[in-house]
Formats: C-alpha cells, sequence, structure tokens
C-alpha cells in the first residue's frame, strides 16, 4: 500500500512538471510571436504593426493572463535582435527607430487592460494593493505635470523621459495586480529567460562574427554608427587619444571597468552588447536576473551568467549583482534591522568615496551630478521634463569634457540618473526618490515577517540600484534596469499580499468552523 502511494505521489509530481513545462514553452512560444509579428509587420505598413499590438494586449490578458510575464519580459528583451534581422530593409537609422517602440506599445496596452480590469474589481484588491497602487500614482501624476510642461519646448525630449520615469512605475502596478490575483512561477520563467539570453551572451562572446552575421548584427552596428564614423569632431578626438575606428564594434572597446587598473587587469575589451545592443543595459539585465535566480531560483543558471556580467565591463550591474548577493547572504543570518543599517553605511561610503576621487580626476559622471545639481539650485522648481540628461543631448559626442574638467562641473545634466531627476523635476525629485525607498522598505517590512529571500533581494537591489543612479543614468531610465527590478518586485509583493489574504481567510474559516484550502506559510507565497 505504502509502495502504491509512493509510486502515486512520484507520478502525480512528474505529471505536474510535466505540465509547468509544457505551460512555459507555450507562454515563450507566444511571448516571442508577439515580439516578432509587429516588426516583421512593419515592413508591411506601421498601422499594421500598431495594431496587433493592441489586440495581442487585449487577448493576452483576457485569455493568458499567466503568460503576462513572460511576454513583456520577452518584448523587452528580444525586440532588438528582430530589428537587427530586418535592419538590412533599411538605409538610415533613423528609420529603424520606430521599430524599437513596439515593445512599448506592447507593455502599455498590456498595462491598461490589466488596469481596466482592476478597477472592474477593486473591491477585491486588499488595502495594502491599493494604497501602493495609489502612491505609484500620485508619482506619475507629478511626472505628469513636468510632462506636459516640457510638450512646449522640447515634445520629443519630454515623451522619452516621461516614458523612462513612467515606465517602472507602470510595470510595477502591471505586475503587482496580476501577483496578488494569480500565482505565476517566477523561479521557473526566470530561468528559462536567462538560458537564452546566456546562449545569445556566450555566442556573441566566442562567436562574434557568426552571431553578428546570423542577427545580421554588423548591418544594425554600421547603420547605428553611421553618423559617428563621419563626424570629424569624433575622429579628431580619437586621433589624438591614438583610437583607429576600423569597425563599428571599436566604439565598444574600452578598458575593462573604464578604469585604469594595476598591471595585468589593466586592458581592453570589446563589450558585449547581448540582444539589446547596449553593454550598460545588458549588464543590468543579467545582473538582476542572475542575482533573483542565485537567491531564490535556479542557482545554477545564475553562477554561469556571472562571466557575461563582466563582459559587458559595466561597474554598475556588477555592484548590483555582488552587492545583492553579499545583502541577502547577510540578512538570512542577522536579519534586516541589522543588514540595512549597513547596507546604506556601506552605499554612502561608496558614494561619498566615488564623488571625491571622480571630481578630483574629472570624471564624466561625477561631473554630469555637479551638473544637475546645480541647475536644481538655480531653479529649484525644475526645468521641466526632457530638459536635460543624455538622452535629450543631440550629439553626444559634441559635449566639451575638456571645459567642464576645467570648470569642475558639465553645464548640463548628464551621466547621473539622480542629478537629472533633480535639474528636470527640481524639489518634486524627492516624490519619485522617496517612493523607491519606501518601495524598499515595504520589502525589507516583510522579509522580517516572513525571511522569505526574494523580499531580502528587493529591498537589498532596490538601495543597491539608487545608489549607482548618482552616477549612471542607464541605473534609472533604461527598461532593463529599473524597469525590471520593479516588475519583479511588484509580482513578489503581490504574491505575498495574495497569500496574507488567503491566510486571514483560513484562519476566520476556522473559527467559523469551516474548511478552506490555502497556506498558512507566507513564504510559500512567492513566486
Amino acid at each position: 500500500m505504502n509502495d502504491a502511494r509512493l509510486s502515486a505521489g512520484r507520478w502525480q509530481g512528474r505529471a505536474a512538471a510535466t505540465e509547468g513545462l509544457a505551460d512555459l514553452a507555450v507562454g515563450l512560444v507566444l511571448a516571442f510571436l508577439v515580439t516578432a509579428a509587429p516588426v516583421l509587420l512593419h515592413l508591411i505598413g506601421q498601422p499594421l504593426a500598431i495594431l496587433f499590438c493592441l489586440v495581442a494586449a487585449v487577448v493576452i490578458v483576457l485569455g493568458f493572463e499567466e503568460h503576462v510575464l513572460v511576454v513583456v519580459l520577452t518584448a523587452n528583451i528580444f525586440q532588438n535582435i528582430v530589428v537587427s534581422i530586418v535592419s538590412p530593409q533599411f538605409s538610415d537609422f533613423s528609420e529603424i527607430e520606430p521599430l524599437k517602440s513596439y515593445n512599448f506599445i506592447t507593455t502599455i496596452s498590456i498595462w491598461a487592460t490589466v488596469c481596466v480590469q482592476f478597477l472592474r474589481d477593486r473591491n477585491s484588491f486588499s488595502p495594502f494593493v491599493r494604497r501602493v497602487l495609489l502612491a505609484s500614482i500620485a508619482l506619475l501624476a507629478v511626472a505628469g505635470v513636468y510632462f506636459v510642461a516640457g510638450l512646449a519646448i522640447n515634445s520629443r525630449n519630454a515623451i522619452i523621459y516621461m516614458r523612462n520615469i513612467g515606465l517602472p512605475v507602470l510595470l510595477f502596478q502591471l505586475f503587482l495586480v496580476i501577483g496578488a490575483r494569480r500565482r505565476i512561477s517566477l523561479p521557473s520563467i526566470i530561468a528559462a529567460l536567462l538560458a537564452i539570453i546566456m546562449f545569445c551572451g556566450y555566442m556573441e562572446l566566442f562567436f562574434t562574427d557568426a552571431w553578428l552575421t546570423i542577427t545580421n548584427g554588423w548591418t544594425y552596428n554600421s547603420l547605428n554608427a553611421a553618423k559617428r564614423l563621419v563626424d570629424m569632431q569624433e575622429i579628431q578626438s580619437n586621433a589624438r587619444e591614438g583610437r583607429v575606428i576600423t569597425s563599428p564594434l571599436d566604439y565598444s572597446t574600452s578598458k575593462f571597468l573604464n578604469i585604469g587598473l594595476p598591471g595585468a587587469f589593466d586592458f581592453m575589451v570589446t563589450r558585449l552588447q547581448g540582444p539589446i545592443f547596449h553593454p550598460i543595459s545588458f549588464g543590468y539585465l543579467l545582473a538582476i536576473m542572475a542575482a533573483f535566480s542565485i537567491v531564490d531560483g535556479v542557482a545554477l543558471i545564475g553562477w554561469l551568467t556571472v562571466p557575461l556580467v563582466l563582459a559587458t565591463s559595466a561597474k554598475g550591474p556588477l555592484l548590483l549583482l555582488f552587492g545583492s548577493l553579499g545583502v541577502c547572504w547577510l540578512a538570512r543570518r542577522s536579519g534586516a534591522r541589522r543588514t540595512v543599517p549597513l547596507l546604506l553605511i556601506a552605499l554612502a561610503a561608496n558614494v561619498t568615496f566615488v564623488f571625491l576621487s571622480g571630481r578630483a580626476n574629472g570624471d564624466y559622471h561625477v561631473l554630469g551630478l555637479l551638473g544637475g545639481l546645480n541647475g536644481f539650485l538655480q531653479l529649484p522648481i525644475g526645468h521641466t521634463l526632457g530638459d536635460g540628461g543624455n538622452l535629450s543631448v543631440p550629439n553626444f559626442n559634441e559635449i566639451d569634457w575638456t571645459k567642464f574638467q576645467q570648470d569642475g562641473a558639465a553645464n548640463l545634466a548628464v551621466e547621473s540618473a539622480v542629478g537629472v531627476l533633480f535639474f528636470q523635476l527640481g524639489i518634486m525629485a524627492t516624490v519619485v526618490l522617496a517612493f523607491y525607498f519606501w518601495i524598499a522598505r515595504i520589502a525589507w517590512r516583510l522579509f522580517d515577517a516572513t525571511r522569505a529571500p526574494a523580499l531580502a533581494f528587493s529591498g537589498g537591489a532596490m538601495l543597491i540600484l539608487l545608489a549607482n543612479g548618482v552616477f549612471q543614468e542607464e541605473a534609472y531610465f533604461s527598461p532593463l534596469s529599473l524597469g525590471l527590478l520593479m516588475a519583479l518586485i511588484g509580482l513578489i509583493l503581490g504574491s505575498v499580499d495574495r497569500e496574507i489574504v488567503a491566510r486571514l481567510g483560513n484562519r476566520l474559516a476556522k473559527q467559523a468552523g469551516e474548511r478552506a484550502p490555502g497556506s498558512l506559510d507566507v513564504r510559500n507565497a512567492l513566486p
């Protein structure tokens, strides 16, 4: 009898695992279809591509809600590969830019559909979820005021920075609601996506020519670098530095970690760009996914990703990866009350050191931070959204860094997300930063109550990323840095809330002498 029960249990476990893998496979196929189709349809007509995004978003939410996470992540991670594949159809990079907007259209359409569902069923959500959503809406309202003002000055820049500031919040809202409504297997989704990303990364690392040939990356990078190749000011600057440009990849070549290291560590590398075709964004994507996998997922896949993070040669992602792992290790042993103060002290010390050393050496990021803070002091109410920032500069290579080094600061906000926020939003930048600190605090308080590793990762990674933004604009404004992290945190907090509500329901049912399903251990709630 016992052997029969054991065999039945094993069979059920294997059946559940097989069903889970099949479900994940369906989600991945759907995700890559939604990612590739708009780009291919654009070749026929842009209205058709936009219509597909809108219809697909509604269909996915209404019929395949369990796959929303994998669809949104896949669209934002792999779209540029599809764009690169079709790049030979275009003669100028400006013609390619519209193709890179479809992941945003898909994401926003999915968010809007989920919003309609939330408004219809809002009373079924807990006060916690409604309170957090209300706070996030307040942040969007603040940014919206500056966005409207910025439209009159430079509509393109205002739209870009409204997207940069708003997207992490929208992703957080989207997955908070979905996490509160249904169970999503986050570790398996991250493991599957990370395996595909690793394949792309190691292909590029060891078989660069083959990878760029298969994906038409040579054409994509050539179109992207076309203006730089004939920019006389940049050509002269490269000549003074003894730098010879023979390939678009030469623009991705720099000293390892972009700093002068002693001895054998001082060498040049061609930075890994990944499926995103951007080294820093790729680094943050790898760091966040690897850290989560090691802490609360498939650890082996996470550790295998670490060499790729190094190959992006980006300091911020490395600090996020190893800092998050160290924080989670310490939190498991000492709890949040000891870990968080130590983390804040370490981050403050690091920011102080980088600022002082960077100011002495004329570091671009420090100069950009000072430019943003000087602009804030000149106009504390803010210069409006889109006025300042890397993406607001028509030709970033024309910035006269030598003059800024002589002046001791830039005359605009660049290379620093914190500097850009204070330059654009003025004193209201504190609202944005306060919201993210509040989210980190929520995660740490829940970790104290549950000891769930995913919550330690959420709180620790958020604080580290906020510190990174002092000297790096991509830390906040790349969709795959703060945007990705907020998506994961939203899903984790939503899942915790769902299980807490279920636990309270169990207690009430037991008090009434009834029997209700559900787990009493909130740690089992985390995806």
